[in-house]
C-alpha cells in the first residue's frame, strides 16, 4: 500500500505528521469558520457598544435636561410700582465698583483732613546728652530736649484745601457718573427684553395662524377638496413656527437673565419708554462742542473735576517740593566743667531749606503730566460726546423717516393677507401663494413693531448721550 501523501509535496510541513488529502480543505474550513465567528463576534461587540453608548448618551441628555435648576429659566417678573429711581439705587447698590467709590470718598475725607491741619508734616520730639567723662572728665554735662515742628510755606495749606476740596468733587463725579452709566445699561437691557417679548409674541401669532390654516386644509383634505401634499405643506409650517416661537423664548429669557444678573433683581418695570429731552438751541460758545449737552452732562462734570484736581496737585506739589521750614522748641540744661551745678535754659531755633525747587523739580514735572492727561481726556471726551450724540440723532431721523414706509407696506400688507385667505378659501390660488401672502405681512407687522421699539431705544439713547437721567 502506498504512503500517505506526497513526501516532495508535502516536505514542507512533514514536521507536523502525515496529512489526509481532504485534510486541507477541512483545515480551511475550519480557518474560515473561525474567521468569520470572529468578525461576527466583534461587530456584534461594537453594535451592542455603540447601542449601549447611544443609549447612555440619550439617559445623560435626558437627565442633564430634567435637572437643570428651574431658576435659570424663571422669568422676571414685571412690576407696575417699580420706578426708574429705585432701579437705578438697586442696580448702584449691587454694581462692583461701589468699592471703588468707597475708596474715592476715603481718599477726598484725607485730603480734606489733611487741609485742617496747621504743620507741614508729622511733628517730632529729639533728646540729647553731652559729657566729657571719657574724654577729659572734667565734670562738663549737657542735656537737650527738644520739640520739631515742620512749619507751612505760604499757600500751603490753601493749596492742600483746595486739593481736598477737588477731591471731593471728584468723588461726587464718579458716584454721578456710575448712575448714568447704570441708566445706560438698564436702558439696553429693558428694550432688548421688550425686543425679544415683542418677538414672542409676534411669534404666537404666527403660530395660531398657522395653526388655524393647518386644521382648515386638513377639513378641505377630508372632503378632497385639497391633497395630501397640501396638508404636509401646512404641518410643516406650523412646525416651523413652533421653532421660531421656542428660538423667540429662549432669546427672551437670555435677555431676562443678563436683566437679573446686572441688577440682582426678579423684577422689572411695566413702563419705562422717554420722552426726547433735547436742550435749547446753544449760542455760539456752545456750538463749537456740540449742541446738546453742557458741562453738567456726568462724564463732562467728571473731566472737568479731574482736571481741577490735578492742577490743585500741581500746585500742591510745587510747595511741598520745596522742603518745609523747621521750627524746633526745647529746655536745655548745662553743666560747664570744673564746676558742680547746673543752668537751665531754652531753646528755639529754626531751620529753613533753600534750593529745593531744582530738587523737587521731577516730582512737579509727574504732576504737570498728569495733568496734561486730564485736559487731553477731557478734549477727547467733548470730541466723542459731540460724535454719539450725532449719531443718536442721525438713527432717531432715519428710524422716523422709515416707520412711515412700514407703516404703509404693513397695512398693505395686511389688505393683501385679507384677500389672500379669501382667494385661497374660494380655491382661486394655491396654499404655497397664501403662505408666501402670509410670510410678507407677518414680516411687515414684525418690521413695524421693531422699527416702533427702536425709536423708543434710540430716544432713550439720545437723553442718555445728553446726560439726561430717566
Amino acid at each position: 500500500m502506498p504512503p500517505y501523501g506526497n513526501k516532495s509535496a508535502n516536505s514542507n510541513r512533514s514536521h507536523i505528521g502525515p496529512t489526509l488529502p481532504f485534510a486541507d480543505r477541512w483545515l480551511g474550513r475550519v480557518r474560515r469558520n473561525a474567521w468569520l465567528s470572529l468578525i461576527k463576534r466583534i461587530f456584534a461587540s461594537a453594535s451592542r457598544f455603540g447601542l449601549a453608548a447611544l443609549l447612555c448618551v440619550s439617559t445623560m441628555a435626558a437627565q442633564g435636561q430634567s435637572v437643570l435648576p428651574e431658576h435659570l429659566h424663571a422669568p422676571v417678573e414685571v412690576d407696575p410700582g417699580l420706578g426708574w429711581d429705585e432701579l437705578i439705587a438697586a442696580t448702584v447698590a449691587a454694581h462692583p465698583r461701589r468699592f471703588e467709590l468707597a475708596a474715592l470718598e476715603g481718599t477726598a475725607a484725607a485730603w480734606q483732613a489733611r487741609g485742617r491741619q496747621w504743620l507741614a508734616a508729622t511733628p517730632y520730639g529729639s533728646f540729647s546728652y553731652l559729657s566729657d567723662h571719657i574724654g577729659d572728665d572734667r565734670n562738663q554735662a549737657e542735656y537737650y530736649a527738644g520739640l520739631n515742628l515742620p512749619l507751612l510755606r505760604f499757600g500751603q495749606r490753601d493749596s492742600a484745601q483746595e486739593l481736598g476740596r477737588s477731591s471731593a468733587v471728584t468723588s461726587a463725579a464718579s458716584a454721578a457718573v456710575l448712575r448714568w452709566e447704570v441708566a445706560g445699561l438698564l436702558r439696553t437691557l429693558l428694550w432688548d427684553v421688550a425686543v425679544a417679548g415683542n418677538a414672542v409674541e409676534l411669534a404666537q401669532e404666527a403660530l395660531a395662524v398657522a395653526d388655524e390654516l393647518v386644521h382648515g386644509v386638513e377639513r378641505r383634505f377630508a372632503v378632497g377638496d385639497l391633497a395630501e401634499a397640501d396638508v404636509l405643506l401646512a404641518r410643516t409650517t406650523f412646525h416651523e413656527k413652533s421653532l421660531a416661537l421656542i428660538d423667540s423664548e429662549a432669546v427672551l429669557l437670555d435677555s431676562e437673565r443678563t436683566f437679573r444678573s446686572l441688577t440682582q433683581l426678579d423684577r422689572r418695570p411695566a413702563a419705562f419708554a422717554e420722552q426726547l429731552a433735547m436742550h435749547e438751541d446753544p449760542d455760539e460758545e456752545g456750538a463749537e462742542h456740540g449742541p446738546s449737552f453742557d458741562d453738567s452732562h456726568p462724564l463732562l462734570a467728571l473731566a472737568n473735576a479731574e482736571v481741577e484736581r490735578a492742577r490743585a496737585a500741581v500746585e500742591f506739589a510745587d510747595l511741598s517740593t520745596r522742603g518745609s521750614p523747621l521750627l524746633t522748641i526745647g529746655p536745655r540744661r548745662q553743666r560747664d566743667a570744673l564746676t558742680d551745678y547746673y543752668n537751665d535754659s531754652m531753646s528755639v531755633g529754626v531751620t529753613v531749606p533753600f534750593g529745593g525747587r531744582r530738587y523737587g523739580a521731577t516730582t512737579r514735572a509727574a504732576s504737570v503730566t498728569e495733568l496734561a492727561a486730564a485736559e487731553t481726556r477731557r478734549a477727547q471726551l467733548l470730541r466723542q460726546l459731540d460724535l454719539d450724540l450725532h449719531e443718536a440723532e442721525h438713527t432717531l431721523y432715519v428710524l422716523e423717516q422709515s416707520l412711515a414706509v412700514a407703516e404703509a407696506r404693513n397695512e398693505d400688507a395686511a389688505r393683501q393677507w385679507g384677500m389672500g385667505r379669501s382667494a385661497f378659501a374660494q380655491g382661486e390660488i394655491e396654499l404655497r401663494e397664501l403662505l408666501r401672502i402670509q410670510d410678507t405681512a407677518q414680516n411687515a407687522a414684525s418690521e413695524l413693531a421693531r422699527l416702533g421699539i427702536e425709536r423708543q431705544r434710540t430716544i432713550a439713547a439720545v437723553n442718555q448721550a445728553i446726560g439726561v437721567l430717566p
